[in-house]
């Protein structure tokens, strides 16, 4: 799995939640100095890997909290 992967982002994203941190891989600086529409494709992709890959394990933290 390459460090630009989809999978890559997603795995990273639900090790920072389980580390308690939240740092998607490009911030709205990127978008800025970010001009194409494939660049700026990218970074949406990446960052919405990263997202859902938090969001899947706060899921699973928050369904075994009542355990």
């Amino acid at each position: 799995m390459g460090k630009n992967s989809k999978e890559y982002y997603h795995d990273k994203g639900e090790k920072d939640r389980a580390e308690g941190r939240y740092k998607p891989p490009h911030d709205i600086l990127d978008d800025f100095l970010t001009w194409s529409d494939s660049g700026m494709k990218k970074i949406n992709e990446d960052n919405e890997a990263y997202n859902k890959g938090w969001r899947n394990t706060d899921k699973q933290k928050k369904g075994n909290s009542g355990k």
